[in-house]
C-alpha cells in the first residue's frame, strides 16, 4: 500500500485555492449576467422616449386632416447648436467610440477565456450609458430639438445598445461557437457605432435632421412610383384580360391608377417645395438675428424691418415646424396611397367615397393634405411684435404685422403643384366612375 506523504495543509490550502477560483469565475461569469441585465433596462427605457412630445407617454393619434397640425415640441434653433445640443451629441459620440473600442477586446478576450472577456463587458455598458445620458440631454425640453431630431438620435442609440445586447447575450447563453457568429455580432456592433460617428444614422441639430428625413420621403415616394409604374407597364402588355390573374391590373382599373400615380408625383413635388420653404425660413431666421445682433434694422433678403429675435424666432421656427409636420403627412400618406394601389384594388362602391381603407378614399385624403401643405407655403410666414396675436394668421386683424414671402421659385413651383393636384384629383374621379360603370 502506498501512502500519501502530502501534508495535510498542503491539501487544505489547494482545496482553498480551488475554491477560491470557482468562486472568481463565478463572479466574473455574473458580471456577463448583470451587464445583460442592465443593457436590457438601458434598451427598454430609450424605447419609452418619446420623440413627438415632451411627455413620456406616447402619441398615437392618427391625423386624417392636417390643418390643426401644430408641434408639440418647441424649436428654438436651426443651423447654430446650443452648448446643451453639442454637448449631448459629444457624449453619444464619445460613447459610441468607447462602445466600438470594447466591444473587440471583448470578443477577443472572451474567445480565449469567457472569464477575462466578461470583465471588458463592463466597458460597453459605460459606452452604453454615456450615449443614452446624451439622448436624454437631447431629449430634454431645453434642447429645444424638434422630432426629427429626436428621431434620429433614439434610432441611432437604440441600435448600439440592441447590438450589444445581442453580443453580450451570445456568450452568456453560449451560441457564439461559431467563430462567425462573434465576427458578425461585433461587425454589428461597429456597424452602428460608425454609423452614429460618421453621422450617416444621426445627423446633428435640426436644420440637417428636417433635411434628411424630407430626403427619406421623398426617396420612398420615387420608390413607390416606379414600383407601380412598372407593375402598371406590365398589365398593359398582357393584352387578353382572360389572362391575367390578381396580380395584374384589369384595364378598367388601369385609369385610377395611373391618376393615383400622378398624385404621387404631386406628393413628391410639395415635400420638394415643403423643404425649399424650411430652409428659406430658417436662413431667413439666422440672417435676421445675426443682424440685429450687430444692430441693424433692415434685412436685405426682403427689406423690411427686423423683428424683435424672440418674436421671430417663435414664429419663424414654429412656421418651420408646423411646416414639416405637415409634410410628414404627406410623407406617410404615400404609404397609405401606396397600399390601396395594389391589385384587385378596392373601389368604395358605396354613397360616401370618404372610406379611408379603400384607394378612393386614399386619393381625396391626399390631395387634401398636398393643396393644405401649399397653401401654407403661399401664406407665408406671419409674425407680429403684439404678443397677443401670435396665433392670428389673418393680417387684416392684426397691427405692427409682417410677412416673409418666399421667393419666386418657391411660390411658382407651389402654384403649379397646386393646379397639376386638382387636375389629377379630377382625373381619378372621372377613372373612378368609369371603373364602377364597368364593375
Amino acid at each position: 500500500m502506498v501512502k500519501n506523504n502530502t501534508p495535510k495543509s498542503n491539501k487544505k490550502k489547494n482545496s482553498s485555492t480551488s475554491g477560491k477560483k470557482k468562486e472568481n469565475s463565478k463572479k466574473k461569469q455574473n458580471v456577463n449576467k448583470e451587464t445583460l441585465d442592465a443593457l436590457t433596462r438601458l434598451s427598454s427605457a430609450l424605447t419609452e422616449l418619446n420623440e413627438k412630445s415632451n411627455s413620456c407617454s406616447s402619441q398615437n393619434a392618427q391625423i386624417n386632416t392636417i390643418q390643426h397640425v401644430l408641434p408639440i415640441i418647441r424649436m428654438g434653433h436651426w443651423r447654430t447648436l446650443p452648448q446643451q445640443v453639442e454637448e449631448a451629441y459629444r457624449m453619444m459620440r464619445e460613447g459610441a467610440e468607447m462602445v466600438k473600442a470594447s466591444s473587440t477586446k471583448y470578443t477577443l478576450l472572451g474567445k480565449i477565456d469567457l472569464d477575462d472577456g466578461s470583465m471588458v463587458s463592463e466597458e460597453i455598458r459605460k459606452g452604453c450609458e454615456l450615449l443614452s445620458t446624451g439622448a436624454l440631454l437631447l431629449f430634454d425640453p431645453r434642447s429645444q430639438c424638434a422630432r426629427s431630431a429626436r428621431i434620429f438620435c433614439k434610432r441611432s442609440v437604440r441600435a448600439i445598445v440592441a447590438s450589444c445586447v445581442n453580443l453580450i447575450k451570445s456568450f452568456v447563453d453560449n451560441t457564439n461557437n461559431d467563430s462567425n457568429i462573434s465576427t458578425q455580432m461585433t461587425g454589428a456592433v461597429w456597424s452602428t457605432c460608425d454609423d452614429l460617428i460618421t453621422g450617416k444614422t444621426m445627423p446633428r441639430g435640426n436644420a440637417p435632421s428636417v433635411k434628411r428625413e424630407c430626403f427619406t420621403w421623398i426617396r420612398d415616394c420615387n420608390d413607390t412610383m416606379e414600383e407601380f409604374e412598372e407593375l402598371v407597364q406590365n398589365s398593359i402588355e398582357i393584352k387578353n384580360e382572360d389572362d391575367r390573374d390578381e396580380e395584374y391590373y384589369a384595364t378598367g382599373d388601369l385609369g385610377i391608377i395611373k391618376a393615383s400615380i400622378a398624385l404621387l408625383k404631386c406628393s413628391r413635388g410639395i415635400m420638394s417645395a415643403s423643404l425649399k420653404a424650411c430652409e428659406f425660413a430658417g436662413e431667413f431666421h439666422n440672417k435676421n438675428v445675426q443682424l440685429r445682433v450687430s444692430g441693424q434694422d433692415t434685412c436685405p433678403m426682403h427689406g423690411e424691418l427686423v423683428a424683435d429675435p424672440d418674436i421671430l424666432q417663435y414664429h419663424s421656427l414654429e412656421w418651420i415646424s408646423t411646416l414639416h409636420e405637415m409634410a410628414r403627412t404627406i410623407g406617410e400618406g404615400v404609404t397609405d396611397l401606396g397600399i390601396t394601389m395594389y391589385p384587385p384594388i378596392n373601389i368604395n362602391l358605396g354613397e360616401n367615397d370618404d372610406n379611408n381603407d379603400g384607394i378612393v378614399g386614399q386619393i381625396m385624403l391626399q390631395k387634401n393634405r398636398i393643396l393644405e401643405v401649399a397653401n401654407y407655403i403661399l401664406k407665408g410666414i406671419v409674425f407680429s411684435d403684439n404678443d397677443n396675436a401670435v396665433d392670428d394668421l389673418d393680417t387684416d386683424k392684426v397691427s405692427k404685422q409682417k410677412i416673409l414671402h418666399m421667393t419666386k421659385e418657391i411660390v411658382d413651383l407651389t402654384k403649379n403643384i397646386q393646379t397639376a393636384t386638382s387636375k389629377r384629383f379630377q382625373e381619378a374621379k372621372i377613372a373612378v366612375d368609369k371603373c364602377r360603370s364597368l364593375r
